[in-house]
């Protein structure tokens, strides 16, 4: 008998869809699963993992990406009438209702997953198939704020000091309809354009959150977070519809785009820590693609300070410029390894410290191979600032500041999480109690319970 198909629209990021295959996983044995990817590469990791991709735009609307649809799409110049012609006639909520539309046709799918970070497709299939089941699906933790506690991107717990509402949100608003006259026009013709969306799908809109900051979140619709609960600054902050799924951890995963010479390497650094000489991992993901100085003056003072502590095999993953650059500046030790992209899982199980930028994905895998973390932010506009203040809250890790983190600032840090063994003792404890409270059972029932 022919499997119902399942469709995943994940944002068109490598670490969102490779949790959203634990899901997958999940779910398997039910459905036929899909993957509405946007290029080559995200099509080479779902096919290699095991599952079909389709191919999508990556065109979401209410996102601003109006001006890129005209320049890709319709192969015309931005200017402003053409941009009051899209809002007006809805050209982009029109275009993905076609595209959308033409995969549910193919596909048939039971039900359809929408990453966070493409929710808005949320009414534009309510649109097409109004008794479609649709569920979130969240890479990161909680993007609601809930009044007293941090919101996923801030780094501390001070109280927020922005502008309520007013008098002067008015007098700003007046002022610009004088001065920029065509923002004004264009931002009126917006929010007429997402009325008539709001209206197509029969959705309310008041479902919708006005104080997330993050993506248009809405309020009671289920949303499977692919994180433990215990991560949270506070069980608190957990929604109604939310259902926590634990670290998600998926270890049968295969990764693409893998340097060549990691292979030939990794059996010799393996043999040296069982010898006693630790291993030390630093990633920054796919942050920076580029010879960026900030990172490169980084990678200088962690070289110097690897050097003064000794006994340490230092394993660096940034992109080939990054590598080639530090090459030409610098005479690298035989101990410091440079590699565009490793298999993470495979490192971290012989790991001693995990440099990162704070990924939610990556803070995972640590916790799941029970490696303490040193936290460096680059982002701070999403979550890799609030993942850093959790990984200290709990233990876990320390963090800096990655633009001015000093040699001596990163040698401190390494030592005492090398030397401490209370940070192993948490991120062990966290560990056990997500693997007690979202087993593979536990997570069947929750999906069950959705209609998933």
């Amino acid at each position: 008998m022919k499997k119902s198909g399942l469709l995943f629209i994940p944002a068109s990021i490598r670490s969102h869809i490779i949790p959203a295959m634990y899901l997958a996983d999940l779910l398997a044995d039910k459905y036929e699963i899909y993957f509405a990817v946007t290029d080559e590469i995200l099509t080479e990791l779902v096919e290699k993992n095991g599952y079909k991709a389709v191919r999508q735009s990556g065109m979401k609307v209410m996102f601003g990406m109006e001006s890129d649809f005209i320049v890709s799409e319709k192969k015309a110049k931005v200017s402003f009438l053409r941009l009051a012609k899209a809002y007006k006639n809805n050209e982009l909520f029109n275009y993905r209702k076609k595209e959308l539309g033409k995969l549910l046709e193919d596909i048939k799918p039971a039900g359809v997953i929408i990453d966070i970070f493409s929710s808005t497709d949320y009414l534009v299939l309510k649109t097409l198939r109004p008794q479609l089941n649709v569920v979130f699906f969240n890479p990161m933790l909680s993007t609601y704020r809930i009044n007293g506690y941090p919101i996923v991107s801030e780094g501390s717990w001070l109280k927020s000091t922005s502008t309520k509402p007013g008098t002067f949100k008015k007098t700003t608003s007046f002022w610009t309809g004088i001065t920029q006259p065509k923002q004004s026009i264009l931002a009126y013709l917006k929010k007429q354009q997402e009325k008539q969306i709001f209206q197509k799908s029969g959705v309310p809109e008041d479902i919708i959150d006005k104080d997330n900051h993050f993506t248009k979140m809405f309020r009671g619709v289920p949303e499977l977070i692919a994180a433990p609960l215990e991560f949270e600054v506070s069980p608190n902050v957990k929604q109604e519809w939310q259902h926590y799924l634990g670290l998600c951890t998926r270890l049968k995963r295969k990764d693409t785009e893998l340097d060549n010479s990691f292979v030939e390497l990794w059996p010799d650094i393996k043999h040296n820590r069982a010898k006693g000489q630790k291993i030390i991992y630093c990633s920054f993901g796919t942050y920076y693609n580029g010879p960026n100085k900030t990172l490169l003056d980084f990678v200088e003072n962690l070289l110097n300070a690897i050097a003064e502590i000794g006994n340490i095999k230092l394993l660096i993953s940034v992109n080939s410029l990054i590598i080639e650059t530090a090459r030409a500046i610098k005479e690298i030790s035989p101990n410091v390894y440079f590699f565009s992209r490793v298999p993470q899982l495979e490192v971290l199980k012989e790991t001693d410290l995990f440099i990162t930028h704070g990924g939610l994905g990556s803070i995972k895998e640590a916790i799941d191979n029970e490696v303490p973390l040193l936290v460096y932010p680059l982002d701070l506009k999403y979550d890799q600032n609030g993942n850093g203040l959790k990984v200290e809250l709990h233990k876990i890790g320390l963090r800096g500041n990655f633009a001015f983190e000093t040699k001596l600032d990163i040698k401190r840090k390494i030592e005492e999480l090398l030397l401490n063994a209370s940070f192993k003792k948490h991120i062990k404890e966290m560990k056990n109690a997500s693997n007690k409270n979202y087993t593979s059972e536990y997570n069947r029932v929750v999906l069950n319970s959705l209609d998933i």
